[in-house]
């Protein structure tokens, strides 16, 4: 696969600027996982695609980018936001794994018991279920 070199100066830069990443699993599937809280990240598609590449990136079935609750955290009962990003570079409503991973983050990083995430396809409720497990209340099954 062929990258513009407008991308190869991006990524370069990105690199240069030292974008700290978690990479996680959980169940098999893999995730680079990006906090966009205090600094925040908006990837191209074409950067997403890069990133996601098993080869020439870091490698992963999806990136996550966290960021600030929607409507600010006073307004919100949720913890944070999170994007997450097929490696073809759309973005999804929602991942269970990938929120079980994210979930345990936030849990740890609150000190609490649970958790509530925003995301594309509403809001996902974690909660801890064992030594590192997280349980997530993916909501009712919606169909196209």
């Amino acid at each position: 696969m062929a990258y513009s070199t407008l991308f190869l100066e991006k990524i370069t830069k990105i690199v240069k600027q030292g974008r700290p990443f978690i990479k996680m699993h959980g169940l098999r599937n893999d995730f680079v996982i990006v906090d966009g809280r205090d600094q925040p990240y908006r990837p191209t598609a074409e950067e997403i695609v890069r990133i996601c590449d098993r080869r020439a990136g870091v490698g992963g079935d999806e990136l996550l980018v966290i960021e600030p609750p929607a409507g600010g955290p006073k307004s919100s009962d949720a913890y944070a936001l999170v994007r997450i990003y097929n490696p073809d570079g759309r973005e999804v409503e929602a991942c269970g794994n990938a929120t079980r991973c994210v979930g345990w983050l936030f849990l740890q990083e609150s000190g609490r018991d649970a958790v509530v995430i925003d995301t594309l396809g509403g809001k996902l409720a974690c909660r801890r279920a064992g030594e590192k497990l997280v349980a997530v209340d993916m909501g009712k099954l919606r169909t196209a």
